[in-house]
């Protein structure tokens, strides 16, 4: 049953074009600049395809290094790589966008320490996680628990709480 992109509350989104993973894969034209909001392996991933084809990209993760489920080793040697590659603003949140000619203008928070940025691009990126579809299939009138983010709740060996019922993959984000 999978899961789809998560869209954060962001002000203003409501009030512009924005992609999501799943635009991305179907863009007709390359921008050729773009905002990538996230900085998890779909937000990283599709970074690294973008800037690969020219495109000038910029990342905005919330956490203090990019992949933060990952090895803090993997998070911190990644991380300085992407620097290499692209503007990379961690320990920032997206907090803002509006229309400018063209494209979009991203406002950029810091969570601890840092002066708030902004960021020009012709796209921007939602790429700040998954949701599970599990509003919109009803599994509690299966008897199926989720946890406090909607994921299907499993154990060791993928049963959920339902008899006869294994959940893996997105829907239980594991």
């Amino acid at each position: 049953a999978g899961s789809r992109p998560l869209v954060p509350p962001i002000d203003g989104l409501d009030t512009v074009e924005y992609l999501t993973s799943r635009e991305a894969l179907y863009l007709d034209e390359q921008p050729e600049s773009l905002v990538v909001v996230g900085g998890g392996y779909i937000a990283v991933e599709l970074g690294y395809f973008f800037e690969t084809l020219g495109t000038d990209v910029t990342i905005i993760e919330s956490g203090e290094t990019l992949l933060g489920r990952e090895d803090p080793e993997v998070r911190v040697a990644f991380t300085d790589i992407a620097r290499e590659r692209h503007d990379v603003h961690t320990g920032y949140r997206a907090t803002s966008v509006e229309a400018r000619d063209g494209g979009v203008s991203v406002r950029a928070e810091p969570e601890n320490h840092g002066d708030p940025v902004t960021i020009d691009a012709e796209d921007v990126l939602l790429a700040a996680g998954r949701r599970p579809n599990t509003d919109t299939l009803d599994v509690a009138a299966a008897g199926i628990e989720t946890d406090e983010r909607g994921f299907v709740v499993t154990d060791d060996r993928l049963r959920t709480t339902a008899d006869g019922v294994w959940a893996q993959g997105d829907i239980a984000g594991n």
